[in-house]
């Protein structure tokens, strides 16, 4: 992604001209406030576009290298690892796109322990019972991990996190043409007690893959954030050196303030007179006296 600037037909090409030696260190500046208002942007723009973020999704953005002087390029895509769970990188990108998702983690660990579901099976969410649900109506974590150990779905590094004795399990599956559930759809199923006969669904099985409209407009977000930042504040860091510069302050009398160059020598110039007056008083007899410098 390229978007291109005319320096020469800037406000501040003046400047430029003016003060050359500034020019690769504040351009290094403004490449950074660009990709940290990026991240922050594209975290507004999540927040627009999805019901209910997860925070991960809010804070997808993420500042991979800042600009340097003799680089003069920054880096930023999506965070591509977390501790658990899947980067927002990965389920992001269809997305981003617009293209089908593949396999969930739990999913391909279902299918490998529950075979009779068939490779090109995929469980979405059943969407009315909303206490496996999180704010962003996807199942919970905390369930997934129970449900895995319950149906002993857990591979060969994490078989101690499946349960013991299985006559324990409050999940069952119901694959596809399973004659003694045939009433009910495939899916993953929940007993409220065990051995209880009252139960509800956490997944569906379905067989169509998934389609990701596009939604999340990375690529448009990070290139309005540039041109709306970039201008900005190549402009006002190139003020700010003029304003060190040239600057003149005064006070509400409109006397120019003095520098501190001449304030040390205004004061020198005071003390020095101060001297002498001191000398003449001596000499005349006066000995009480006050001091009083006045700049």
């Amino acid at each position: 992604m390229a978007v291109t600037f005319k320096i020469a037909h800037m406000s501040t090409a003046p400047l430029i001209r003016q003060f050359p030696s500034y020019y690769r260190s504040i351009l290094n500046h403004s490449i950074n406030d660009v990709a940290f208002q990026a991240r922050r942007d594209l975290g507004n723009h999540a927040s627009r576009v999805f019901s209910n973020p997860r925070d991960l999704t809010k804070n997808a953005g993420e500042v991979v290298k800042k600009s340097e002087p003799d680089t003069l390029q920054a880096k930023i895509g999506l965070r591509d690892f977390v501790g658990k769970g899947t980067a927002p990188d990965v389920y992001l990108r269809p997305q981003v796109h617009g293209s089908f998702r593949n396999h969930k983690r739990f999913e391909k660990a279902l299918l490998a322990r529950i075979p009779q579901f068939g490779p090109n099976t995929f469980f979405v969410p059943a969407s009315q019972n909303k206490e496996f649900l999180d704010p962003a109506g996807m199942v919970k974590g905390s369930v997934i991990v129970q449900m895995l150990s319950h149906l002993q779905a857990f591979g060969e590094q994490g078989y101690k996190a499946n349960i013991k004795n299985p006559k324990r399990a409050l999940y069952f599956a119901v694959p596809y043409r399973s004659p003694e559930l045939s009433m009910l759809h495939p899916g993953i199923y929940k007993r409220d007690a065990i051995g209880s006969d009252f139960f509800k669904a956490v997944f569906y099985a379905v067989k169509s893959q998934p389609m990701y409209r596009k939604r999340f407009y990375y690529f448009e977000t990070v290139k309005k954030t540039i041109r709306k930042v970039f201008p900005m504040s190549f402009a006002r860091r190139f003020q700010r050196v003029a304003a060190a510069k040239h600057v003149r302050t005064y006070n509400l009398t409109q006397e120019k303030i003095l520098t501190r160059a001449q304030r040390q020598s205004r004061l020198a110039d005071a003390i020095s007179s101060n001297r002498r007056v001191m000398q003449l008083r001596r000499s005349f007899g006066i000995t009480r006296t006050r001091n009083v410098l006045e700049l």
